[in-house]
């Protein structure tokens, strides 16, 4: 089966862009809406993944501190780096908070607390600067330049923080601001404040939780804005609250009642119709995992903001990871029967071409 993939993968990397790779595509989207995906594959180093990247060439998990490699054709393992601490090439990181990295140019980024480490994507070494944030900040690249969140204000009695996306120069100082909201930490089941990067364009959403995303350049002037006002996002129910409460007295080992709960915990009315979203050069994909049980709805632009279209996939397991990149969305999930972790691709619906 992995050479069977093996195969179709490289068939697929050398059709990419031409007009038989829409028509194969156009194949594989199921008449339900739904999308045909490639078998999934078994990685045996993975066993509590914290986030998923992909590039043009390769596959990149992070666990706790470490960092695994894999090459998008097989994903055959290629190299495992990284681990906690404080010398060069070492990260200082929480153990409640995943490690932050960035594979969109020729170099891995690895964001910790209050430094910048740069390495080849062969895992090898390069640099590391200093930042001004204390804590990691999601670092991603702007052409020359870098984007930050920012966390400049603390309002306690308002259980809120104020963020901020800021533009770094090349030495990862902040140049400016170009965007800022108040993040009401306590509430569970809302929106976030957060942002993704192509080339000069920052795309933005908020923790209202609305079907928006705005577009800035560096310089922070609004380019673009994606919406759809007729999203119908789903109510926030008291079942709902009761599951959030359930985890949490998980969480923190406590049986505590509903009622203390509900005094140190918020909700938003509505769960978010974005759950996240992808920029690359195919387009942007907004994904929404909350308005109907058991699926995943992708929505579709082009970097001019134009809706392209949507499609449906079922769920893999409770526990998802996934990303999209070049066309494709990626899932990292776990059988649990197995004890496992694979990894699987579906192609997406491709952009309808120019008359």
């Amino acid at each position: 089966m992995t050479l069977n993939l093996t195969r179709r993968h490289r068939r697929m990397s050398s059709m990419a862009g031409s007009w038989l790779f829409r028509i194969l595509i156009a194949f594989l989207i199921l008449p339900g809406g739904g999308l045909c995906a490639a078998e999934p594959v078994l990685l045996k180093e993975i066993e509590r993944p914290d986030s998923l990247h992909v590039d043009r060439t390769r596959l990149y998990v992070t666990q706790g501190p470490e960092i695994f490699v894999y090459g998008l054709e097989g994903f055959r393992p290629e190299t495992r780096f990284g681990k906690r601490g404080e010398g060069p090439g070492e990260f200082k990181i929480s153990p409640n908070e995943a490690l932050h990295i960035n594979v969109q140019s020729e170099r891995i980024l690895v964001d910790s607390f209050g430094r910048i480490s740069l390495f080849t994507k062969a895992g090898r070494f390069l640099e590391e600067h200093k930042t001004p944030y204390p804590v990691p900040t999601y670092i991603k690249p702007a052409g020359d330049l870098y984007v930050a969140m920012g966390y400049t204000d603390i309002d306690r009695g308002k259980n809120r923080r104020r963020l901020s996306i800021d533009i770094l120069d090349s030495r990862f100082q902040k140049v400016r601001e170009i965007s800022h909201a108040w993040d009401h930490y306590t509430r569970r089941i809302r929106g976030v404040y957060d942002f993704k990067t192509h080339g000069h364009l920052i795309l933005v959403s908020y923790e209202e939780g609305e079907f928006r995303l705005d577009g800035f350049d560096p310089r922070g002037k609004a380019v673009l804005s994606i919406t759809r006002p007729d999203f119908e996002r789903r109510l926030v129910s008291d079942a709902d609250r009761r599951e959030v409460f359930d985890r949490l007295r998980r969480a923190f080992q406590r049986d505590y009642s509903d009622d203390y709960l509900a005094k140190r915990v918020g909700f938003n009315t509505h769960w978010p119709a974005i759950s996240d979203f992808f920029v690359d050069e195919s387009g942007v994909t907004v994904v929404n995992g909350n308005r109907t049980p058991g699926t995943l709805l992708l929505f579709l632009f082009d970097l001019s903001g134009r809706f392209v279209g949507e499609t449906t996939l079922a769920r893999r397991g409770e526990t998802t990871l996934y990303t999209a990149a070049a066309g494709r969305f990626y899932r990292l999930f776990e059988d649990e029967d197995r004890e496992a972790w694979f990894v699987e691709v579906t192609p997406l619906p491709p952009a309808p071409l120019a008359p």
